[in-house]
């Protein structure tokens, strides 16, 4: 719910933003499109389950894991705000990930379920003492490139889709309260 928050606030602003230029133009059209998509991401049974001190191992898969993109563009500027159902992905999947999506503003937000696969990036042990090396791959969450890859793709399928998806829409502001909005997530 917390990323469902901050993507709301988020909207509000990046609607703000496109609103102030919309004062500037003289016709009243709609000018702001949106478009959504989500996919799946839940990782293999049995895979490393990221965010403890030491292994554990993913035996349970309690809700739907997703990643889920809304595109923005007022024609000119293109923002992709995406939420991923992960403690965090490593800052080389961020980085990849803008590469892959060249002339695009992504903003990022993770859910922290500690019940995701591990997108953290890979470590390189290589030259460490074989002590660290086992500690590091045995002993501790480890980096699954196949998973790593995985969800690479589909936040890059998420992201693509969604803007195919853009639809004319309007921003508006209003005051309510809503209840029970935060909880804690498995």
């Amino acid at each position: 719910i917390m990323r469902k928050l901050f993507l709301w606030l988020l909207v509000v602003f990046c609607g703000t933003l496109f609103a102030a230029e919309a004062k500037k133009q003289e016709t009243k059209q709609n000018f702001v499109k949106a478009g959504f998509y989500e996919c799946d991401i839940p990782p293999p049974y049995g895979a490393d389950c990221p965010g403890d001190r030491g292994k554990r191992i993913i035996r349970k898969i309690s809700d739907p894991l997703k990643v889920r993109a809304m595109a923005l563009t007022d024609g000119k500027i293109k923002i992709a705000l995406v939420g991923i159902d992960n403690i965090s992905p490593g800052a080389k999947f961020l980085k990849r990930l803008q590469e892959a999506m060249p002339g695009i503003y992504i903003l990022n937000s993770s859910s922290h379920t500690h019940y995701g696969g591990n997108l953290r990036d890979k470590v390189d042990v290589s030259k460490a003492d074989p002590i660290v090396q086992r500690l590091y791959i045995e002993e501790s969450v480890y980096h699954d490139a196949i998973y790593y890859e995985y969800c690479l793709r589909q936040t890059i399928t998420a992201i693509k889709v969604a803007f195919e998806n853009l639809q004319e829409v309007e921003f508006s502001f209003g005051k309510g309260k809503v209840e029970n909005l935060i909880f804690n997530r498995r």
